[in-house]
Parts: structure tokens; sequence; C-alpha cells
């Protein structure tokens, strides 16, 4: 959790989901909006296990493109101005 340092994870809960689907090892990333119930899962044995393309989509289309955008300008989670639902 130390490497999540993208301001993408603002927009989710701070402690994800860990779970094993099927022997698949994932991250479940739930949303930090009220009104969405919205997880985006990462499986943990991908090649591509530290994407957060998925992450930015959903956020994308809850949050708005502008708040992202705004958010992805600051160098990290903490400073993006959107932590843990102020928005």
């Amino acid at each position: 959790m130390e490497d999540w340092t993208s301001p993408i994870y603002a927009f989710f809960h701070p402690v994800p989901i860990i779970g094993n689907h099927a022997g698949r090892p994932y991250h479940e990333f739930r949303c930090f909006a009220k009104s969405c119930n919205k997880t985006v899962r990462r499986y943990l044995d991908k090649k591509d296990a530290t994407s957060t393309s998925n992450m930015h989509k959903h956020a994308k289309v809850c949050w708005g493109i502008e708040t992202v955008k705004a958010a992805m300008e600051t160098p990290n989670a903490k400073e993006s101005g959107c932590a843990r639902g102020s928005l």
C-alpha cells in the first residue's frame, strides 16, 4: 500500500478488499462516492497488477473528467484535494 501514491487512489476507500477468486488473488477497491457501490478489482497474478487504468475509467464516470484531471495534476493522493470523500 505504501507504493500506491497515484492521486487516483483518493477516489477509493483507503483499504482495499483482499480476496481470492478461483485461485487468483486480487485487491478490490471500493469507490468513495456516497451514492456509488462500484468496485474495481485488480488481479495480482497478472503482468499489469499495478495498473490503475480501470480505476481511472470508473473515477471519470463517477466523479467527472475535470475532477479526475485536476486530482491527477497533484503529486500524490494526499495532496489531491479530493482525498477520502472531501468532494
